[in-house]
C-alpha cells in the first residue's frame, strides 16, 4: 500500500472545525497523530482510542484515513483472528470497533503490544502459502463505552511495567456531544455527502485530502518511544489497575470483608486505613466464593494483585 499519488492535499475549514469539536483542547495532539499515522514508512505510532456517542463521526474519521491510500482498505479485528488476513497486508489502518477480537492463543494485551510495536507477523491468504510481513499498523479503537479498554486489559494480571507498556501505546480521548451536535446542525449525512463536497466515499474525498494536508504539514515527531506516544490517560490507567486478571475478585473480597459487621481475620481498620493480609483474603475467598466462582485464587496471585493496586 501507499498514499494515493493522484489525490492532492487540501485544507478544509469545515473538517477542521469538526475535528476540533471532537477533540476539543486535545486536537493539536490528534492533529500530529493523523499526520504521522500517514507517514507509515517512518516507524511505529501509538494507537488512537476514541470513546464517544453515536453520530460524532468515528466511522467517518477511520474511513477518511483509509481513503488516503491508493486503494482504500481498512483492516478489522477479523483480520487478527479469521482464517485470512488480507486487511493486514493491504492496509496500515486497523480499526477495532466496539469489541476486541477473541484470540485464544494470545491475551489481548499481548496482541496489542505486539501490533503497535510492529513485530513480524505471519499472514494467510487464500490459495497462497503463508507469508511474513513487517507492518507497523495504525490502530484506531472506536467505541461507545469503555468495553474495548476492559477487554484489552481483562485477560491477564498486569504488573506496573505491563500497565506502563500499554499506556504509552494508547492515546485515549473521551468525546463529548459537541461534534455530533455540530454535524446535526449542519444537516448530518445530507451535508457530508453533498455533490461536489462529499466528505468520504468519493468522488471528492474531502476528509482524506484534509488528512493529507496534515501529513504534508506535520511538525517533528513529538514522541520518544513512538512517533507519537500515548497520553497515559488517568481513567484508562484506573481501568488497567482494577479490571485486569484477578484484580476484580480480590477487590470484591476486600469490599465484602469491610462491609460485614463481624470482625474478619486478616483485616484491620485503624485511623481510616485498611490493613489486609494475603491469607486473610485467601481464606475469605475459599469460605465464601470457593464453590461459586470458577477461577481459583492463590497466595501468589493475591500478592501480585496487592502490588498492582
Amino acid at each position: 500500500y501507499r498514499r494515493n499519488p493522484h489525490l492532492t492535499s487540501k485544507f478544509d475549514p469545515e473538517v477542521d472545525t469538526w475535528l476540533k469539536a471532537m477533540f476539543q483542547e486535545n486536537y493539536p495532539t490528534v492533529e500530529q497523530w493523523i499526520g504521522w499515522a500517514l507517514a507509515f514508512e517512518d516507524g511505529e505510532i501509538c494507537a488512537l482510542s476514541v470513546v464517544g456517542d453515536p453520530g460524532c463521526g468515528k466511522k467517518m474519521f477511520v474511513q477518511g484515513l483509509a481513503e488516503c491510500l491508493e486503494y482504500p482498505r481498512i483492516a478489522t479485528g477479523e483480520d487478527l483472528v479469521g482464517n485470512w488476513q488480507y486487511g493486514l497486508e493491504k492496509s496500515p489502518f486497523l480499526n477495532i470497533n466496539e469489541g476486541w477480537p477473541n484470540q485464544k492463543q494470545k491475551a489481548p494485551a499481548d496482541m496489542f503490544r505486539s501490533l503497535v510495536s510492529g513485530d513480524e507477523r505471519t499472514i494467510n491468504t487464500k490459495y497462497a502459502p503463508p507469508k511474513e510481513i513487517f507492518s507497523q499498523p495504525r490502530i484506531i479503537l472506536t467505541a461507545n463505552n469503555y468495553d474495548v479498554i476492559y477487554q484489552l486489559t481483562g485477560g491477564k494480571n498486569l504488573s506496573y511495567e505491563d500497565r506502563h507498556a500499554l499506556a504509552i501505546r494508547l492515546l485515549h480521548y473521551d468525546i463529548g456531544g459537541e461534534a455530533a451536535q455540530w454535524l446535526r446542525d449542519k444537516g448530518g449525512r445530507k451535508f457530508t455527502s453533498q455533490k461536489g463536497h462529499a466528505w468520504i466515499c468519493g468522488p471528492d474525498f474531502v476528509v482524506a485530502r484534509h488528512f493529507l494536508y496534515l501529513y504534508e504539514n506535520r511538525k517533528p515527531a513529538p514522541g520518544n518511544r513512538f512517533l507519537v506516544d500515548g497520553n497515559q490517560d488517568e481513567q484508562v490507567i484506573f481501568y488497567m489497575q482494577t479490571m485486569s486478571g484477578h484484580v476484580p475478585v480480590v477487590i470484591e473480597c476486600i469490599l465484602r470483608m469491610l462491609d460485614t459487621d463481624m470482625r474478619q481475620a486478616g483485616l484491620v481498620i485503624d485511623e481510616g486505613r485498611c490493613y489486609c493480609t494475603v491469607h486473610g483474603v485467601l481464606n475469605y475467598f475459599r469460605v465464601n466464593f470457593g464453590n461459586t466462582i470458577a477461577e481459583k485464587l492463590t497466595s501468589k496471585t493475591i500478592t501480585s494483585v496487592f502490588k498492582t493496586i
